[in-house]
Formats: C-alpha cells, sequence, structure tokens
C-alpha cells in the first residue's frame, strides 16, 4: 500500500478556490485539486493567513502568473503523500514554508533557502493557500505543536520573518531596541526582543498601533511624527542598540538610521514603498558612526539548517508568543472579499461581518481565512 492510500478516497476530484485571473480579479470557484507529485503532500488547508503583500499582489502588481491561487501563510492537515515519497505522516497537522528551494544553488547547499537563486513560492509563483487544497514539498511541510491552533500555526510564517530579523540583529539582553512600525511582525519583533532580554521601545504615526502594541505589553511607545529627537528624549542621546525598519516608509528609515548608536545596527525588514534618499550629512553621519546595516529576508526553518520556524511554534507551545492574539478577523473562504476589504480599508469598509468575526479593539488587521 503506498502512503497516505487509506486516504486517498477522501479527496474529491474538484475543490473550491479564490483564484487569481488578473489584477483586481479574483473568483471564488470550483478548481480541480492538485495532485501531489513525488517528494510533495496533499495538504488539506484548515487556515490561511492574508498578509499585506497578497493585497498587493491582487491588486496592485499581480502574480508571476494567471491564473493563480494566492496564499503563503497556511496550516492544515497532510490528506496524502505523492508516489514514492518519504517523510510526514499522513495526518499530520502542520504548517507550511511557502518558499520553495531549487536545492542546488550555493545558498541552498548552504543552508539558506531564504537566499536561493531560483526559488519557487507558494501563493505569488505557484498555487498556495487560499483554497481547500495545496500540494508543496514533504520538507517543507513543518508539524504543528497539539495546543497550537491551525489558526495561530498559519501565523508561523510572519513571526518567523519577525525572529529571523531579530536573529540577524544579534539583539543581547540590555540591549536599547526601536522598532520602527507597530503592524503585526514589528509587534512580534518587539516581543521577541523583550524575551532576549532587550529594552524595547515602538515608534509608529499612529497612536491606535501603539496603543495595541501596548495591549501585548510593549509598554513604551513614541509618536514616529515627532522624528528622532523625540525618540531620543526616552532613550537617550546615545541612541539605540538597534533599530528595526519595520513600516516600509523613507521616514521610518531615515528616522531609524539617524538614532543607531555608534556601531549599533539598523535592520531592513519591511518591503518599502518609495525610494530612499540620505543626504550627504545623514551618510556621513552612518559613515563616522560606524553603523552596520543589516539585511533580513524571510527566514529558514530548522531542516534547511536554520531553525526560525521551530523556535518560533516552541514559543507558541510554551505561550510566551501569543501569535493567536495577533488575529483580528475570521473569515470563511466564501467571503475571502470581505477579508480583503478589512485589509485594504479598515473596518469602515466591513459592512456585512457578523459581530462575532471582529473584534472592536482591534488596529492591526491581520485577517485568516478558516476552512471547516
Amino acid at each position: 500500500m503506498t502512503p497516505g492510500a487509506i486516504l486517498a478516497e477522501r479527496v474529491p476530484e474538484d475543490m473550491v478556490a479564490a483564484v487569481l485571473h488578473g489584477v483586481g480579479d479574483l473568483r471564488v470557484e470550483q478548481v480541480p485539486a492538485p495532485e501531489p507529485r513525488a517528494g510533495q503532500a496533499l495538504i488539506r488547508v484548515r487556515a490561511c493567513g492574508i498578509c499585506a503583500s497578497d493585497v498587493a499582489r491582487i491588486f496592485e502588481t499581480g502574480t508571476y502568473r494567471f491564473p493563480l491561487i494566492p496564499g503563503h501563510e497556511l496550516a492544515g492537515e497532510i490528506e496524502r503523500l505523492g508516489s514514492d515519497t518519504r517523510g510526514t505522516a499522513p495526518g499530520t497537522r502542520c504548517t507550511v514554508y511557502p518558499l520553495i528551494r531549487c536545492g542546488t544553488c550555493e545558498s541552498c547547499r548552504a543552508g539558506l533557502p531564504n537566499l536561493c537563486d531560483a526559488y519557487d513560492y507558494l501563493g505569488s509563483r505557484s498555487d498556495g493557500g487560499f483554497a481547500e487544497y495545496v500540494a508543496a514539498p514533504v520538507e517543507n511541510c513543518i508539524p504543528l505543536p497539539q495546543n497550537v491552533s491551525f489558526a495561530a500555526g498559519a501565523l508561523t510564517e510572519p513571526c518567523a520573518v519577525a525572529l529571523h530579523a531579530v536573529r540577524r540583529a544579534e539583539v543581547r539582553p540590555g540591549d536599547a531596541v526601536a522598532v520602527f512600525g507597530a503592524g503585526p511582525i514589528g509587534i512580534v519583533i518587539g516581543l521577541l526582543c523583550r524575551i532576549a532580554g532587550a529594552r524595547v521601545v515602538m515608534v509608529d504615526v499612529d497612536d491606535r498601533k501603539l496603543t495595541a502594541a501596548r495591549d501585548f505589553g510593549l509598554e513604551e511607545g513614541v509618536d514616529g511624527r515627532g522624528g528622532a529627537d523625540q525618540l531620543r528624549n526616552v532613550v537617550g542621546r546615545a541612541g539605540v542598540s538597534v533599530a528595526f525598519e519595520a513600516a516600509g516608509a523613507p521616514a521610518a528609515f531615515r528616522d531609524a538610521a539617524s538614532v543607531v548608536a555608534k556601531r549599533g545596527t539598523l535592520v531592513l525588514v519591511g518591503n518599502m514603498r518609495g525610494d530612499v534618499t540620505l543626504t550627504q550629512d545623514e551618510y556621513a553621519s552612518l559613515l563616522r558612526r560606524e553603523a552596520r546595516i543589516v539585511g533580513s529576508w524571510n527566514s529558514v526553518p530548522g531542516r534547511f539548517g536554520r531553525d526560525d520556524w521551530e523556535q518560533v511554534l516552541q514559543l507558541m507551545e510554551e505561550g510566551r508568543l501569543p501569535a493567536e492574539r495577533l488575529i483580528s478577523h475570521r473569515f470563511p473562504l466564501a467571503q475571502v472579499s470581505d477579508a480583503l476589504a478589512v485589509m485594504r480599508r479598515g473596518h469602515a469598509a466591513l459592512r456585512s461581518a457578523p459581530k462575532e468575526s471582529r473584534r472592536s479593539e482591534e488596529l492591526h488587521h491581520r485577517v485568516v481565512l478558516e476552512m471547516v
């Protein structure tokens, strides 16, 4: 009997999916269910997060091909395995690393699939998790602890992105850290830095986001509209050991660069919206402070040589990283248009959602699709 054969009859020939046919043209429809190839697992999707990058792909930039099923933050159960595939057993609850490595480039051989030269990616290059089923390499399926829900498991990906950035920064106990951007990833960065023993100051131009950060215990916050001088009034004139740019805003980048202490570290996390320009004096200041500028891209799961994902899941399991509290709204797949409206315009855009699907105190809009 081939692996997973006892579950094969459960898998329908067709499934429901949200399919992107062109920019702005997302349709919920019946499509053929994927057939797992050798080395792949067929995963029954139980939850899939909606990322800001999904919104951009759907409504602005498009994906790498059409039609395509978006969604890269997902968790579910392995339904069956492709032929001659060994690894995680059918029935296993798992989250899925969405980056599919080529396996042969120098970065892959070094255990850094996030820097792969020829990667594939669920939800932007290959069909992703806005569907009842998705096919993915078995090596990308990471088991969920029993006390971590599918919804929380779907947020492993953004949480691992945050942890990867914190590791790139080499945050140490006693460091003063400023996080520019109090969205979901910025909040997780702040929580992880606090776990590492650092003093954390959140910076944002939206007071409501700073309030959301305080709800997670990140008490110190600075209004980013006051600029770097206001932050220095809080952390001291010497500046901070580490500054994270997690807002993707040119002004936040310049402020973050200006408050890094001598031999401090500036970590680039946010996808920048617009060009970044430094004056000659700003450049000279970075030079003379010997500031270290570090890029942080994606994340690396343990079976590829690092353990961003495994550590995040361990922190979730221990209750030290309350990922499920990040979720603001939950929708069934059929209501993906309403879910995207929340991500695009906030509460005012949502008129038909039931009260139980939203939190009145929600300020950061982390939306999860749940497939029952």
